[in-house]
């Protein structure tokens, strides 16, 4: 799907970047929230972001794939169970896609 809205975005949160050291941080959270076929080592060949708790639990996941200048597929976006309800994944919805028109 094609992102026509930009300007519907939320404000930045506080997703950030993943190092690629920490593909393995991801793995059980990734299948918590139903990303099927993610693997650490994708942290290392795509940008994944992730929001944090205060207690550095990651709460919400989204990665993307660049395939080129004009087409990035936005991917892998899910929210922990006990971090539903909240907007998060509106909220790293919002960040990913951002990261990608960048």
């Amino acid at each position: 799907m094609k992102l026509v809205a930009p300007d519907r975005l939320l404000a930045p949160g506080g997703s950030r970047l993943l190092a690629p050291s920490e593909g393995q941080l991801a793995v059980a959270p990734a299948g918590q929230v139903g990303m099927i076929s993610f693997r650490a080592e994708e942290v290392e060949e795509m940008p994944h972001i992730a929001l944090f708790s205060e207690q550095d639990e990651p709460m919400a996941l989204a990665g993307f794939h660049v395939y080129d200048d004009a087409f990035v597929e936005i991917g892998n976006i899910g929210t922990s169970e006990k971090h539903r309800k909240k907007g998060l994944g509106t909220q790293i919805a919002s960040d990913i896609s951002r990261m990608g028109l960048e």
